[in-house]
């Protein structure tokens, strides 16, 4: 499954959940938030599923506005 919000697209692997920031504002959203040592798949960033949530939700928060 794949997602759009805002600045990135998000896609459902399971145990793991890959973040794309498909422009500046998202990559400098990730670069400033999320820990950059994050295993990549291609261009996405790839979390454990149990952080998605929280990722999400400052994703929603600093960005929607």
């Amino acid at each position: 499954m794949q997602t759009t919000l805002n600045d990135f697209i998000i896609q459902d692997h399971g145990s793991l959940v890959g973040f794309y920031p498909t422009n500046a504002i998202g990559r400098t959203w990730w670069k400033d938030r999320v820990d950059i040592d994050c295993a990549k798949l291609g261009c996405f960033f790839m979390v454990d599923r149990r952080y998605a949530r929280d990722i999400i939700s400052g994703i929603e928060k600093d960005l929607e506005d």
